[in-house]
């Protein structure tokens, strides 16, 4: 075969490599949408695709398809990939229901993990197993076509070379702008194009092949626990360093692309370097010098991830906040954090597999082994290890592990290994990445399997933070006045509320601001462990909510939990779910909203608050355009006049603004509700910012978010990342819409005034925050002739006018 023939099959071999990371990436988020975001979930699904692997990575050497030309069987299972996740994805929406059934609203742990596990491998066990193929297959057909047949480290670094650019094609490009659907399609065309190029490049006559190995002999069992260990340790630290990370980068979709393009260009770059300066190095002294880097390198990588912030923050300074600087930033420090261990994996996976083949052993056993040992890496490390020891526990843990692989008969690497777990035992067990302002401390931090959470106390005042990043409420004056009213706002709506369901509880204010209605009984789920563990420090605030016989706090993924549900609710309320988080945009589908819908009674409401601060025009009007599809009446209310962090409320359902009040029935809910300027009908029913006409004229032509393409998960990340945004920036549009279309759904002309005098003032507060005093005060004045019962015109009249005279 001609040099110009290798190069293109390496170039078709790399190809397959970008579909099939492609896949993994696509059909992760297509099975979080059907399993949920659970950390048992999505170990599941990684679990279940390692395992294909390694299965399909077996049966290659077996005596059935030993002596199969290589080429043939590295096509044949190219068409398997592409007919079988074609397959996989038409009956996906099936099989997922029967799972969806089987689960329930609260699965037994066993339950969840099981289904987990089972359903990803019934759906992509023939994909993956037939990808599992492709590289001995390929290795087979190589090696007995070079003078030279060590082919291991080039294949490996072309296919993992490819996987790079899958998960940078998957992530940037296709997935954002066509969906999953299409994407996993796109990479059903590669796999066919591969199998039809590499039959026609097979023109090498049976002359010029080496002769067949002869029947490999077994792995012996230091090389197995070797291969299954190093399988083990590398996804370990992968999972690790994604764990650490989410807590310093964005923790979008594209966060997560970053590290694992980085992890992979590595592993790739560590195989080109094994196979081009390697070759002559003794075996054995060159395994040990391996396992020594690996072992120094999972150490080093507890300083370079702890430097990782203030590292990370440097290059957004220098860079800005475009989402390319986003993405270099974080690919920037996953290349500082995880460059020297991955490139290690990368040269010791080519090193351990040639041996075994240079040895008379399969390569398809040795690949086995290996990628066995990757697939039990999600339940032993990230279930088991990370919650026990901690981040800095397991990554002093798998150097031991490294340390001991040396040699089992040599005492020096034990005393070493002694000495790492010493270290594990003695230094503290998280890894706590905390950005803390002037006067803030952390009272409290756990650390999860998914994410971790900690309670940060400024004065008096006590905050939720997830991932050091995202603010999930707090104890604060007007955090407290707006968290309260977004539980008030739907449920006085409403009118006589018997049930209400809360998706998300956070620091437990909104929820607990629920229980001030005494006839309520409260569902409320929350996706994270550690912020239901939390709730006690946000006590009395919160009303303890985790005390109320009223209450059911579900620990569940909200998606799912909907889905699964046969309750019927008089008020479903969706919390201020951060639109760019990674698994969020999930939140904002048709098909959410429209299973949501199923739930509500016949009287019932269903409100999505929405943080318009997170939000850009084209993402909320996604958001208005999609939830418009599945409640065609919809309106939209104001949480709150806090141009800080304003909330918007979409309401669907039936929606009456001419109900008889019930609130003052309720002696000690009518001060609450006093308290937060909610205790009378206008107040309640002011709370109305735009009208259905006026929410359809400002959605446009914006197209419709779907699960199959979740718009908002790749159009959030834009303006998330930006620095020194107008948080009121898309209110004013909304507030310019028509008040009178508050009559439509039952208001007089009272809340009409009530509504107009509102939204002039709002003009006013954004005039005021923009130094446009004089045209600020002359708002407040319109807004106070509209309405007598908007009070706030009044106040602010006065405080500016002092303000002006001095």
């Amino acid at each position: 075969m001609s040099r110009e023939r290798y190069l293109l099959l390496y170039a078709i071999f790399a190809l397959s490599g970008a579909a099939g990371l492609g896949y993994q990436f696509v059909w992760t988020k297509i099975l979080a949408l059907s399993l949920g975001h659970e950390f048992a979930s999505l170990m599941g699904v990684i679990t279940a695709f390692f395992l294909g692997l390694c299965a399909g990575s077996w049966v290659v050497d077996k005596s059935w398809l030993r002596n199969v030309n290589g080429v043939r069987l590295y096509a044949a299972a190219e068409v398997t990939i592409a007919a079988s996740s074609a397959l996989a994805y038409h009956t996906e929406p099936v099989v997922a229901a029967f799972a969806s059934a089987m689960l329930g609203e609260i699965p037994a742990p066993f339950l969840q993990w099981a289904v987990s596990f089972a359903l990803p491998l019934f759906l992509l066990f023939p994909a993956t197993a037939a990808m599992g193929v492709t590289f001995p297959a390929m290795e087979r057909f190589v090696s007995r076509t070079l003078l030279h047949p060590r082919a291991v480290a080039g294949l490996y670094a072309a296919n993992t070379g490819g996987a790079v650019l899958g998960v940078i094609a998957s992530a940037y490009v296709f997935m954002p702008s066509f969906g999953h659907g299409h994407t996993l399609l796109l990479f059903v065309l590669i796999n066919v194009i591969c199998a039809g190029v590499v039959l026609r490049l097979d023109q090498t006559p049976s002359s010029q092949l080496l002769p067949p190995l002869p029947f490999p002999v077994l792995l012996g069992k230091r090389p197995a626990i070797i291969l299954f260990m190093s399988g083990l340790l590398g996804i370990g630290l992968e999972i690790v360093a994604v764990r650490v990370l989410s807590q310093v980068f964005e923790g979008t979709i594209y966060s997560y692309a970053a590290v694992l393009a980085v992890y992979l260009l590595g592993t790739a770059i560590g195989a080109e370097l094994y196979r081009n300066f390697a070759r002559h190095v003794n075996r054995e002294k060159l395994l040990t010098g391996l396992l020594l880097g690996l072992a120094a390198a999972s150490q080093l990588a507890v300083v370079m991830l702890d430097m990782a912030r203030d590292m990370y923050r440097a290059s957004r300074l220098a860079l800005g906040d475009a989402l390319t600087s986003v993405v270099i930033s974080e690919a920037a420090i996953a290349v500082l954090a995880l460059a020297v261990p991955t490139l290690l994996m990368g040269a010791m996976f080519s090193h351990l597999v040639q041996d075994c083949r240079d040895h008379g052993a399969s390569v398809g056993s040795a690949v086995a082994v290996n990628t066995l040992g990757a697939a039990c890496a999600a339940p032993l490390i990230g279930v088991v290890l990370l919650p026990v020891v901690g981040i800095r526990g397991t990554l002093a843990i798998l150097g031991a592990a490294y340390l001991a692989l040396i040699s089992l008969k040599q005492w020096v690497p034990w005393l070493a290994v002694a000495g790492v777990i010493g270290f594990a035992l003695v230094v503290p067990r998280h890894l706590q990445i905390m950005t803390l302002r002037q006067g803030e401390w952390i009272v409290e931090y756990r650390e999860g399997v998914l994410v971790s959470a900690a309670v940060v106390g400024k004065g008096s005042e006590r905050n939720l933070r997830v991932n050091n990043r995202y603010q999930m409420g707090g104890t604060g004056r007007d955090a407290m006045r707006q968290q309260a009213r977004q539980a008030h706002i739907p449920l006085l709506l409403h009118g006589d509320p018997r049930n209400a369901l809360f998706l998300g509880i956070a620091s437990g204010v909104t929820v607990g601001a629920a229980t001030r209605h005494s006839s309520l009984h409260v569902d409320a789920v929350e996706l994270v462990p550690e912020v239901l563990a939390l709730l006690p420090f946000f006590v009395p605030q919160n009303a303890a909510p985790q005390h109320n016989p009223r209450v059911r706090l579900i620990n569940a993924d909200a998606r799912r939990f909907v889905r699964a549900s046969s309750s019927r609710y008089d008020v479903v309320v969706g919390d201020l779910f951060h639109p760019a988080l990674d698994g969020a945009g999930a939140l904002y589908t048709a098909e959410h909203f429209a299973a949501i819908r199923t739930l509500l009674a016949d009287d019932g409401l269903f409100c999505q608050w929405l943080p318009l601060y997170q939000l850009d025009e084209p993402t909320l009007r996604t958001i208005v355009a999609t939830f418009l599809s599945v409640f065609p009446d919809a309106v939209a209310v104001l949480a709150d006049e806090n141009l800080e962090f304003p909330a918007l409320g979409l309401v669907g359902g039936r929606l009456r603004l001419d109900k008889p009040e019930t609130s003052n029935s309720d002696s000690i809910l009518a001060q609450h509700l006093e308290v937060l300027d909610l205790r009378e009908h206008v107040n309640q029913s002011g709370t109305f910012l735009a009208g259905t006409h006026a929410l359809r004229s400002y959605m446009g032509d914006a197209p419709i978010g779907t699960d199959d393409y979740p718009r908002v998960t790749y159009l959030a990340p834009r303006f998330a990342a930006q620095r020194g945004t107008l948080s009121y920036g898309r209110l004013p549009s909304l507030a310019a819409s028509n008040p009178a279309e508050v009559k439509m759904i039952g208001g007089d002309e009272r809340i009409e005034r009530y509504v107009r005098a509102r939204n002039t003032a709002l003009s006013g507060q954004i005039a005021e925050r923009e130094g446009r005093f004089t045209e600020a005060l002359e708002f407040y004045r319109a807004s106070r002739a509209f309405s007598e019962d908007y009070k706030t015109a009044h106040v602010r009249i006065i405080l500016l006018e002092k303000r002006l005279k001095h």
